[in-house]
């Protein structure tokens, strides 16, 4: 069977220069992709989201990260609106994602990303898709920063960045 590039998705990256590319997914290795991430709080508790799939299945995340995609050109948000309806089976409109921290890179690696944090108050239910989420749970930031500290290995990077640059914002900053 043939690998047909066309019907691929289309990631976007950025270059050296900070031009952006699309590309198939299949060939975004070593590239710096762009992506967003999004917290989600509940009351006083964080969502950790068990990857099923991806770089490191099996690995916890807090909240979501989702690869945007050559036709959002560029807008974080529409993004992370399509990852929580894709991950979390939530629509929720791009006015209640508040923005955390603004074009950080990460690199792990290969893996290599360039995105926007968000945060999402969101007290309704969630309906995780088994082909992406294989477990959800709701912690304390208290008890995140302790499991993180015990089992760094368990968790994703990219998420654990997310958390800390989120962490560093004064309280009632956004």
């Amino acid at each position: 069977m043939t690998h047909d590039l066309r019907l691929e998705e289309e990631v976007l990256a950025v270059l050296e220069d900070g031009s952006q590319i699309a590309m198939p997914k299949s060939q975004s290795k070593g590239y710096r992709l762009l992506t967003a991430h999004v917290i989600l709080r509940q009351s006083e508790a964080v969502l950790l989201t068990q990857r099923t799939r991806g770089p490191r299945p099996d690995c916890w995340d807090v909240g979501i990260t989702e690869t945007m995609r050559r036709q959002e050109k560029g807008q974080y948000k529409i993004a992370a609106v399509r990852g929580l309806q894709e991950e979390l089976g939530i629509t929720v409109p791009e006015t209640s994602l508040a923005l955390i921290s603004r074009r950080w890179p990460y690199d792990e690696g290969d893996f290599k990303r360039l995105g926007s944090t968000f945060e999402l108050h969101y007290a309704g239910r969630l309906r995780p898709n088994s082909d992406e989420i294989k477990a959800i749970e709701w912690v304390t930031p208290t008890r995140l920063i302790q499991e993180i500290a015990e089992r760094s290995r368990d968790f994703r990077g990219l998420s654990t960045s997310a958390w800390v640059a989120y962490m560093r914002i004064p309280e009632g900053k956004e």
